[in-house]
């Protein structure tokens, strides 16, 4: 009865122009019923449906189930099954394994009771059971009510239900999700015709590796309750920033080691990392302005290309969009576009499905490396090769579309998330 998966699904394939030129029908304003905030109807008031039969349904909540018939044969017969089949196996746990016929008189015994129990129910329960959607007035009230009205359990009285106006509740939506594309990226991806040049989009962050990892593979004895695993002994972090495009391209790496001048970086056998990548220092082993501006200049601006405008999509930190950095983006038309908090997690292609691949090749990488002998240890002299080999593993062609593909970006879809935006169920 309760219609809102489909809406959603409705919403999710529906075509914006089309509903636009043609809305649900609203008669909103003449029915008493009309919630003045909204100036639609939003009501729980169980008087709008004019099916009688149907309003005492839907007076029982969405909780409610229609009671099946209950065919008492196929029953039995079910439980007499498992009753027979628990003897055979008691049998067999006997030393000597007597026939089923020693049993005999046992389940005679439970076959009497479970009969006589079902004669009590048959006497108890009503087997006559009446289906309202059987009656084609139900059904013909309840389409007209599914045509008008999404229908939803109340939120603070789950046995509740509200009726709110169709047209209502697909504008509250659309407006949320932006899918009209007045949302900034959906007007600036039109407004500088980038929807179908996914080598103009790119997504840059940053994520942190300590030379710990997580042990992937670990030779122990069956049952074993604690496994331990080999790992460095150094927990040495260091920051990576990647950034990619909708075309699956990658620029090189930029890593970020902790220190307060270049001698930190000394220590790292720099030509085993990925080729053009940029080292830098910073006295926690993170990113800061100085570094960002650096990164911008250095690297995206000299690996994009020459053709703009290009667009930068990134999370909303305060040290990825200095201002130093949106004045040369502006410069070199270069769009800066940061993420609203707390939803990278669903919004940033890298953190959908980049950054967790690397993740799980990295630990890898530093599993076999320390498993091929017992000498190896993970610092910074081999660091860099570790980090290589994960880098050309996780972030690959496929791994990157598939992350702007998911977040929506290219190609743009701006329901692709929709499922996490609308309202709990």
């Amino acid at each position: 009865m309760l219609n809102r998966q489909k809406v959603e699904a409705y919403l999710e394939a529906f075509n914006l122009k089309d509903t636009k030129s043609k809305p649900p029908d609203c008669s909103c304003a003449s029915s008493q019923y009309n919630y003045s905030p909204a100036g639609h109807i939003i009501t729980g008031d169980l008087g709008i449906v004019t099916n009688e039969q149907l309003r005492e349904l839907l007076a029982k909540g969405p909780k409610y189930r229609i009671p099946q018939p209950i065919n008492w044969k196929k029953n039995f017969k079910l439980l007499m099954d498992a009753v027979e089949d628990y003897a055979r196996k008691w049998i067999k746990r006997e030393p000597d394994e007597p026939d089923l016929d020693t049993l005999s008189e046992w389940i005679k015994a439970i076959r009497s009771c479970i009969q006589r129990r079902i004669q009590k129910l048959r006497c108890n329960m009503s087997t006559r059971v009446s289906n309202p959607f059987k009656n084609p007035e139900v059904v013909d009230a309840l389409s007209s009510l599914h045509d008008k009205y999404v229908v939803v359990p109340a939120d603070k009285a789950s046995n509740n239900i509200v009726f709110i106006c169709k047209k209502h509740y697909l504008q509250c939506l659309t407006t949320e999700l932006g899918i009209d594309k007045t949302t900034d990226l959906g007007l600036i991806l039109t407004q500088k015709n980038l929807l179908e040049k996914p080598k103009m989009i790119w997504n840059m962050d940053e994520s942190g590796k300590s030379f710990e990892h997580n042990p992937v593979k670990v030779v122990a004895e069956k049952g074993a309750k604690n496994v331990p695993g080999r790992i460095s002994a150094i927990s040495t972090h260091v920051t990576i920033v990647a950034c990619v495009n909708a075309i699956g391209d990658k620029m090189s790496p930029l890593l970020v080691v902790k220190g307060k001048t270049e001698r930190s970086i000394f220590g790292f056998n720099t030509q085993e990392a990925p080729s053009g990548t940029m080292w830098d220092y910073q006295e926690s082993g993170w990113m800061d302005d100085r570094i960002g501006e650096r990164w911008f200049k250095e690297i995206f601006l000299k690996q994009c290309g020459n053709d703009r405008p290009h667009i930068l999509i990134l999370d909303r930190h305060s040290l990825h969009e200095s201002l130093a950095l949106i004045q040369e983006g502006i410069k070199e038309d270069v769009v800066v576009l940061s993420l609203p908090p707390h939803t990278t997690h669903y919004l940033q292609p890298l953190d959908r499905t980049v950054f967790g691949p690397f993740s799980k090749q990295y630990d890898r990488a530093c599993s076999e490396f320390l498993q091929q002998n017992i000498l190896h240890k993970e610092d910074k002299w081999t660091f860099p090769t570790l980090f290589h080999t994960a880098w050309n593993s996780a972030l690959t062609n496929e791994n990157i579309k598939s992350g702007f593909r998911a977040c929506g970006i290219y190609p743009f879809n701006p329901l692709a998330n929709s499922r996490v935006c609308l309202p709990s169920k």
